[in-house]
């Protein structure tokens, strides 16, 4: 059985504790598009609004909400593989910091938004996939440009 949204359970301990800091992570792919992963995305999606409406709804009682989107993250051993894989590989070298992610990343995210350092950010998606969200599918227009 499932429980309603507004049950006990899904609320914050906001009486108990006297503040504190949610951390969600999500996928990139809560705001774009991939293939064939339509339940997934959207789930993502979901707790990516959930996250600004927590920090809304309980920012008052002290408690912040965040989260972590996650872009391309890897082992060693399966980010070597990747990096190898003549069109994986590829893509990660387009990316603008041209690595797949590490645990670490987004571990070192996490501890800076529990943190005292971000005591006044709440309500935050922060990207942690090596540039991808800002990048952009048109093409290198730049051979065009540097001939000129």
């Amino acid at each position: 059985m499932t429980q309603p949204v507004t049950s006990p359970c899904s609320r914050p301990p906001r009486d108990k504790v006297g503040g504190g800091s949610i951390i969600n992570i999500i996928s990139v792919s809560s705001t774009f598009g991939f293939p064939a992963i339509p339940s997934y995305s959207s789930t993502k999606g979901a707790i990516n609004a959930l996250t600004r409406q927590v920090a809304f709804d309980y920012g008052s009682k002290g408690i912040r909400s965040n989260a972590i989107q996650v872009g391309f993250v890897a082992n060693g051993d399966v980010s070597a593989m990747l990096a190898a894989h003549p069109t994986v590989g590829e893509a990660f070298r387009t990316m603008t910091l041209t690595r797949a992610g590490i645990a670490e990343d987004v571990s070192n995210a996490a501890l800076y938004l529990a943190s005292d350092e971000s005591k006044f950010v709440t309500g935050v998606v922060l990207p942690v996939d090596g540039g991808l969200a800002i990048q952009s599918v048109m093409p290198d227009f730049s051979r065009i440009f540097s001939a000129s």
